[in-house]
């Protein structure tokens, strides 16, 4: 009896992780798309996404030594997971950011045609067919603001025959030829209705775009303007004739939520936020405190309860896995099923779901056992030397390089799946994502979490270390010669064996070489060099990369770069075990 009693219950530690995972999944994997919908493009994604490691690596340093310093784990881990639960919750009030799309005026045959030139007219192989499907018989009717360019003003006001304030003013010579840098209000759900915040001496055009011809051109969108009129008078429709080689730039706010998406959030011409930047930026924010602190703690006191049998720790959190995982496909299919619009997801099953796993979640925290790590009296004098080590700094430098590589997947992936998808796929495009996630959590990550002990004492971490970087170059490589999303599914094994290699190594190393009460600090000093040197940087690099290259060109330099690291670090690791082999062989020679 007595033995049983101090076998501990690992039950709840495994409904935990189930329930955590399933509850974060739907959200966490969706962010990227979610906020593509809400008008962002992936400078802005990729910018949030910059910060949010660097504030989950000071979540994770600062809650790792405050739970070491109190031996508070458990309290602190059901205050992250309220704290997630609530922020990830709030995300659904964000409301959509109104935006503009660029474009050029041009003159082409006698008539002007407005040119619409974005990474999603490069990349999105379905965006002229959604255009087409959202409007169907109607007409495309924008409004739109133009720059300085005199003579495309004069063949604006001759095709408007002078039927503009602006023109009279222009005639008149009251006007200075406009600069549109007066700021405005636009609602394109309404009767285009666009207030000047300041006066400024422009005119705006309203325009009728011919939707049924949609002509694609490098890259970009070439719509026709069959009519414009001036808004500040009650004009009439009229032909936009032209005369000659004009190319002006313009800024267009149409009836088409599927064109506006393509669109930017500007201000006065350059690339800005809005509050609903400001709004996501700061509700993830929030979020990623906890995020950080969750896994940092769950995983000490798992280490805690298993106490010698730390090997086993796979099998605890491959139950996190199987969460994740159940959720992904679970979540791609009710998304889809609950959204009226292929073009246009309903999100809401998803925000449902955090409320259900995270009540149930804070129960199964309750019944915990408590653990207590022995307190060292000099904590931060262990730590340091610990981390100054050559090998402790060759791991970190690794860990952040998985860090680096994973965040372009993470994050981006499956935006690069969206555009992938045939035209007649949107409907189930959220369905696949998540048969992409079964596939890395029950076919990558289970079985690994589960073998994962078996192969770190046969191989070896330093062998292990160049492996995964190969395989990671295996994976981007993969990813940049798939052209069908349907491909990318069984990739998924890959980017499952990595992550749960990568996973189970981390954190056996870091409970292998901490001194006793620097157990959280140290696992939370990996998986902050995971998230924020690597993360912070890849999120960064990736945003800008997948904004002005094509995604195949950037997934091919992530693979060249990664099998350059695999190489470096086989090198290290070959030259460092030589010399220590040197060494031990010359210290033998010696005590003999």
């Amino acid at each position: 009896m007595g033995d049983s009693e101090e076998t501990p219950n690992f039950f709840p530690l495994k409904a935990h992780y189930f329930l955590y995972y399933s509850g974060i999944a739907g959200i966490l994997l969706f962010l990227p798309t979610y906020a593509r919908q809400l008008g962002f493009s992936t400078i802005h994604v990729g910018s949030i996404l910059t910060v949010l490691p660097f504030v989950t690596m000071l979540s994770k340093l600062t809650l790792g030594s405050i739970a070491d310093r109190f031996q508070c784990h458990k309290a602190l881990l059901t205050l992250c997971v309220v704290l997630v639960g609530t922020t990830l919750y709030s995300l659904q009030f964000i409301p959509p950011s109104e935006t503009q799309v660029m474009a050029q005026l041009n003159c082409t045959n006698g008539r002007f045609h407005s040119k619409v030139c974005s990474p999603d007219t490069r990349e999105d192989r379905c965006l002229v067919s959604n255009i087409q499907k959202e409007l169907g018989n109607s007409t495309l009717h924008c409004s739109m603001e133009c720059e300085q360019q005199s003579n495309v003003i004069e063949e604006l006001c001759k095709s408007l025959e002078n039927d503009s304030k602006y023109c009279e003013n222009l005639v008149n010579k009251t006007s200075n030829v406009y600069e549109y840098k007066h700021k405005y209000e636009f609602d394109f759900y309404n009767d285009v209705d666009i207030k000047s915040i300041q006066e400024a001496s422009s005119m705006l055009l309203d325009s009728l775009l011919v939707v049924s011809n949609i002509n694609e051109v490098d890259d970009c969108l070439l719509f026709e303007i069959d009519k414009i009129k001036d808004k500040s008078v009650n004009g009439i429709w009229r032909e936009p004739l032209c005369d000659g080689l004009h190319n002006t730039k313009c800024y267009l706010f149409c009836n088409s939520s599927v064109l506006m998406s393509t669109g930017e959030i500007h201000e006065a011409g350059t690339l800005s936020v809005n509050k609903q930047y400001w709004m996501l930026l700061f509700i993830l924010i929030a979020s990623n405190v906890g995020l950080g602190g969750v896994p940092c703690l769950s995983d000490t006191i798992s280490y805690s309860l298993l106490g010698s049998s730390r090997s086993e720790f796979g099998k605890l959190r491959l139950w996190g896995s199987c969460g994740w995982g159940i959720m992904a496909i679970l979540s791609g299919v009710l998304v889809d099923k609950f959204s009226e619009e292929p073009t246009k997801k309903d999100y809401s099953p998803i925000f449902y779901a955090i409320v259900f796993f995270f009540v149930y979640d804070l129960l199964m925290i309750s019944h915990i056992k408590k653990i207590k790590t022995v307190k060292s009296s000099r904590m931060m004098l262990d730590f340091s030397k610990v981390i100054t080590s050559f090998n402790m700094i060759t791991f970190i430098i690794w860990v952040s390089s998985i860090g680096f590589f994973s965040s372009i997947a993470n994050s981006f992936l499956f935006w690069h799946m969206e555009d992938l998808a045939e035209c007649s796929d949107q409907d189930w495009i959220t369905t696949l994502k998540g048969m992409y996630i079964v596939v890395v959590c029950f076919c990558g990550e289970m079985p690994f979490f589960f073998l994962n002990s078996i192969i770190v004492r046969k191989f070896g971490i330093k062998s292990i270390m160049s492996f995964i970087l190969f395989m990671m170059s295996l994976l981007y490589l993969l990813y940049s010669l798939i052209d069908n999303p349907w491909g990318l599914v069984p990739v998924g094994f890959v980017h499952g064996f990595i992550y749960s290699t990568y996973y189970s190594t981390m954190t056996s190393y870091a409970s292998s070489v901490c001194t006793p009460g620097t157990e959280a600090s140290m696992q939370a000093l990996f998986s902050s060099a995971y998230d924020g040197l690597g993360g912070t940087s890849g999120n960064f690099v990736a945003g800008m990369l997948f904004y002005y290259i094509d995604r195949r060109t950037v997934f091919l330099s992530y693979a060249f770069s990664a099998l350059f690291l695999s190489f470096f670090f086989m090198c290290i690791n070959y030259f460092t075990s030589s010399y220590n082999n040197r060494n031990s062989a010359k210290n033998n020679t010696c005590d003999s």
